[in-house]
């Protein structure tokens, strides 16, 4: 048991406590609050740390332009999940080295949060297997919110972001959840997007980190 998630395909209802970026909340589980990492999904990053020092120095973006993406990617989030009863899903790993616990983010029975921000344009489709139940999936809506420039993708991303070449087993997958999960977006209710302030003129501080496969 993990704080009240048994194993891989288990699902849990709890509340968020707090939202602490684009990618990671806080959560109420039996054994106490717990940091849960989104899986497969990543945002860009908003409060100082090694890695944000790290993103600003390979990309050659400065910190404070990364951190005004990272800023409407927490917000799209917040507005979404903070105080909300969710349902955890676990993949094969339930823990990443910081040992927050892994998760797909269920708003309900029809509605995957870690898809809906990728498909909304504030997080990128971001692999690290073996957790890579619903990774086709959102590689497709990484796609889909790139050609339709949604969210920080309509600030001119598609141009400023270097193709990535799929792999061969990749090119079916459809901008759909996997035929296995009865899900139906028809009749989801819109999310709202968060207002992108005019000094933020285009985000291609998070061209770069939309291709780079990192360990967190």
């Amino acid at each position: 048991m993990l704080g009240g998630v048994a194993h891989a395909g288990s699902s849990l209802r709890t509340t968020v406590l707090h939202v602490v970026d684009g990618d990671t909340i806080r959560v109420q589980l039996p054994g106490g609050p717990t940091a849960v990492r989104l899986i497969g999904i990543d945002a860009p990053e908003e409060h100082e740390s090694d890695r944000l020092d790290r993103a600003a120095r390979s990309n050659h973006r400065s910190k404070g332009t990364i951190q005004a993406l990272g800023r409407l990617a927490s917000e799209f989030t917040r507005r979404q999940l903070l105080g909300r009863s969710v349902s955890l899903e676990l993949d094969v790993e339930d823990r990443d080295r910081y040992g927050r616990l892994l998760a797909y983010v269920w708003l309900d029975e029809r509605t995957l949060f870690n898809a809906e921000i990728v498909r909304a344009g504030y997080a990128t489709a971001y692999t690290v297997p073996p957790n890579v139940r619903y990774a086709g999936w959102f590689r497709a809506l990484e796609r889909e919110a790139r050609t339709e420039r949604r969210g920080l993708w309509s600030r001119g991303l598609a141009e400023a972001t270097p193709r990535r070449q799929p792999a061969a087993h990749r090119h079916h997958a459809g901008a759909h959840p996997p035929r296995a999960v009865r899900i139906s977006f028809a009749s989801r209710a819109k999310i709202p997007e968060p207002s992108l302030p005019s000094e933020v003129s285009t985000w291609t501080a998070f061209a770069p980190l939309a291709s780079a496969r990192r360990t967190s």
